[in-house]
């Protein structure tokens, strides 16, 4: 009956008479038969009869979800449309392996995203319903996914910002690229795909929100998908919900409707059952479950032991656990998210590194809610960490999240780097540390992550007791990847603390043994950026031009453009970004030569530069008239007065860009 509804609608059975309707009916009988349809769901109703549920709708509906997770459904509805010679309804089968690329011999997760329901957010931009937002079509914020599963990332087109996105997207996923990670086992030569049971690396599915025309990007929300259940048939429908967009509130933000298939399609020898998938997955859950466990049992009696050694301990910034905000909610040791990343040939140094680090925006950048700073105490408070990727997708985060990524980078070079929590000026702070040599001689430099500045740490403080270079003032805690050392020096203050952590009369440590049964977060590999500098500088330039010349009408003033200027001006800006890279004060003398013989005699020259983290026109042109000297600038009066607009871009990985705005004008000063 369930399936005879999808073929044939209740109006065309009444028109139909009896007879006719009886042969219908033994036709679908037939064809469920000939399909195998009557025996998988003889063998699902078999396998839930065991089941006492007083609800019979409660059993009816799992029931349901078994039969749509198997994919009967969709083969028996495509077996239909085969026979018509007809495909109303997408398969799942990849396009000829002409068309695509394949390694020979490597096993795929085909991954269909079929479509988004239930964004509720966006109900007020859906013109489905006549809300549709005032902006235009081109500038209208945009919705889009991101995968991560092990070291290969995938993201889809952006969609309208809709109730029900219109996704439609495919993508192949190297399981053998993953597996290669694992130990060969005797099971892996006699029983294919049995050995794809131990890729425990999940789907990470994160929906992203962007509003290209200001700039930002937006968290919708995320979850983590167990895709092992396609290893039994070969092919699974699931609905994803997607959390952890929201303030951590537990109503769902969204769900994508998804189709899994492995290719090739498993077959009677490599097919793997469904007590195989449960037993694996419960075995590793428990394993994790265990591990956990004894690490917050040895974190709590270490917790006491530290505050039982002073007071003043209570009143320090360290933390051990900190609040993941995703789905779930979680909390998870500190040192589960520093993992040594490397970037080659997309940051060639540490100074690179950390000025791409800097350049990823705070909460506020980012449109979206803000989360918490470092707080004191064990745990972290009400929100939470982004993990890596989801940091990456959003260009900025918490500068908890900055530091871990700087840590990584600078460990991927081989530095001595740690994660420090401690206070600066302001009240609870973190940045990060890097060692050279050992023992108390060992020279240190602090980096603040949120701006790529870098401090040496001078003992005792500076000399003749002046202020400090840099703006800390106590330290908590350190912890690197697999180490974690509390300050239980008498004084916590930077200027008297000594780095040698192998010294337990200064520094309480964690057990590496126990560290290591932290399980770590996802490693993220970063991706080159795509940007075309040139064309986003001369549309930027342009745009920006005509925004000037708008706003000096609004004044009553003619506007005259001198582009050829621009050339001289481009010149500081590059020395402006070689000055934020490396810390070294930018020489301008030749600058100021190229000015001098560039501006006629009695003619006055002013100008300003401006960084940005982005390059959306409208968004920038508004911080330049909130600047007393750019607005002195837009509205100079004089004679024979030419401004100039001259834009940079710098890219750096995951499309993160350092725009520099150099807004000038040449004037004879006097009366028009």
């Amino acid at each position: 009956i369930i399936f005879s509804a999808l073929v044939v609608q209740p109006e065309a059975m009444e028109a139909m008479d009896s007879a006719k309707i009886e042969g219908l009916k033994r036709a679908i009988e037939d064809h469920l038969k000939s399909t195998n349809v009557f025996s998988q769901l003889r063998q699902i109703l078999e396998e839930h009869s065991s089941t006492e549920l007083d609800d019979v709708a409660t059993h009816t509906g799992k029931v349901m979800d078994v039969v749509r997770e198997r994919g009967l459904i969709q083969k028996l509805l495509q077996s239909l449309h085969d026979e018509h010679g007809t495909s109303p309804v997408q398969s799942l089968s990849l396009p000829a392996p002409s068309s695509r690329r394949t390694l020979k011999g490597h096993r795929f997760l085909h991954v269909r995203v079929l479509g988004g329901r239930a964004f509720l957010d966006h109900l007020d931009t859906d013109p489905a319903i006549g809300t549709s937002s005032s902006s235009s079509p081109k500038s209208a914020p945009e919705v889009y996914i991101a995968v991560l599963f092990g070291n290969q990332r995938w993201q889809s087109r952006g969609v309208s910002c809709v109730c029900d996105p219109p996704w439609d997207e495919d993508f192949l996923l190297d399981l053998d690229a993953e597996r290669g990670l694992l130990p060969m086992t005797a099971t892996s030569q006699t029983s294919p795909n049995r050995d794809l049971l131990r890729l425990s690396s999940p789907l990470h599915f994160v929906v992203m929100k962007v509003d290209r025309m200001h700039g930002q990007r937006q968290l919708v929300g995320e979850n983590v998908v167990e895709w092992r259940k396609v290893l039994r048939t070969g092919l699974l429908a699931i609905s994803v919900e997607l959390g952890g967009g929201n303030g951590g509130l537990k109503v769902p933000l969204g769900v994508l409707e998804l189709q899994l298939e492995l290719i090739p399609a498993p077959t009677a020898r490599s097919s793997v059952t469904e007590e195989e998938v449960l037993a694996q997955v419960s075995s590793e859950r428990s394993s994790r479950t265990a591990a956990e466990r004894e690490f917050l049992v040895y974190a709590r009696r270490w917790w006491e032991e530290y505050h039982g050694l002073s007071r003043d301990h209570a009143s320090r910034v360290v933390k051990v656990f900190a609040q993941l905000s995703c789905s779930t909610q979680i909390m998870v040791p500190v040192t589960s998210w520093i993992t040594p990343l490397t970037a080659n040939r997309l940051l060639d140094s540490p100074l690179h590194a950390a000025r791409f680090v800097a350049l990823l925006g705070s909460p506020e950048d980012m449109g979206g809610p803000t989360t918490a700073a470092v707080t004191t105490g064990g745990s972290a408070g009400a929100e939470g960490w982004l993990s890596t990727f989801t940091f990456l997708l959003c260009s900025g985060g918490p500068a908890a999240n900055h530091c871990v990524l700087l840590c990584n980078l600078l460990l991927g070079f081989g530095l001595d780097a740690y994660v420090v929590f401690g206070r600066d000026e302001g009240g609870p702070h973190s940045w990060v540390l890097t060692r050279s040599g050992a023992g108390p001689s060992a020279e240190v430099t602090f980096w603040e992550s949120t701006t790529g500045s870098r401090y040496a740490h001078v003992p005792g403080g500076c000399p003749g007791g002046g202020a400090a270079a840099h703006p800390y003032t106590h330290i908590g805690c350190v912890f690197s990847d697999c180490s974690f050392y509390a300050n239980i020096a008498t004084d916590d203050s930077v200027h008297s603390c000594v780095f040698d952590f192998e010294d337990e009369r200064r520094w309480k440590p964690m057990s590496t043994m126990k560290l290591r049964l932290v399980r770590k977060q996802p490693k993220v590999s970063l991706l080159p950026h795509i940007i075309d500098c040139v064309a986003v500088e001369e549309a930027l330039e342009a745009s920006l031009t005509q925004l000037l010349t708008q706003h000096r009408d609004s004044h009553g003033l003619l506007t005259s453009t001198s582009a050829e200027f621009g050339y001289v001006l481009a010149q500081a800006l590059v020395g402006y970004e070689g000055e934020k890279l490396t810390g070294v004060p930018w020489d301008g003398r030749l600058f100021e030569a190229s000015v001098r013989a560039s501006v006629r005699e009695g003619f006055t020259f002013k100008g300003y530069p401006m960084r940005f983290s982005h390059a959306a026109d409208r968004r920038i042109f508004a911080a330049l008239v909130q600047s007393r000297t750019c607005r002195e600038i837009l509205e100079t009066t004089g004679q024979m007065a030419s401004h100039c607009v001259r834009v940079k871009v710098f890219a750096y990985p995951e499309n993160t860009v350092s725009v520099w705005v150099m807004l000038a004008v040449r004037f004879k000063p006097g009366p028009l």
